[in-house]
């Protein structure tokens, strides 16, 4: 058993530099588990990767600054924005499910 102060190592960072579908690694600027550090050598090890650090929050960041993470994600997948919070072209967009 493994005591549970005792972290093991991750052992996927060979793997990143494979992985060329476009991913977003999402964190929150004060994660103690997956630390910004630790996502910035994520994102330089896989080719078409976006980093996006949620400021002022922690490891739960979906919960802490919903917005913020919602915002991320909407502009990695191209949904954008009028002025009035309305998406703009949700017409494509509920054609291909993402509405």
């Amino acid at each position: 058993m493994v005591s549970p102060k005792r972290r093991v190592p991750w052992r996927g960072w060979d793997l990143l530099p494979q992985i060329t579908t476009p991913t977003l690694i999402i964190g929150g600027q004060f994660d103690f588990i997956a630390p910004p550090p630790v996502l910035q050598r994520m994102h330089r090890l896989m080719p078409r990767a976006r980093l996006e650090i949620i400021r002022y929050a922690r490891h739960l960041l979906q919960l802490e600054r919903p917005q913020a993470v919602n915002r991320a994600i909407e502009y990695f997948i191209g949904v954008r924005r009028s002025w009035r919070g309305e998406v703009e072209g949700d017409d494509i967009l509920r054609e291909e499910g993402l509405l």
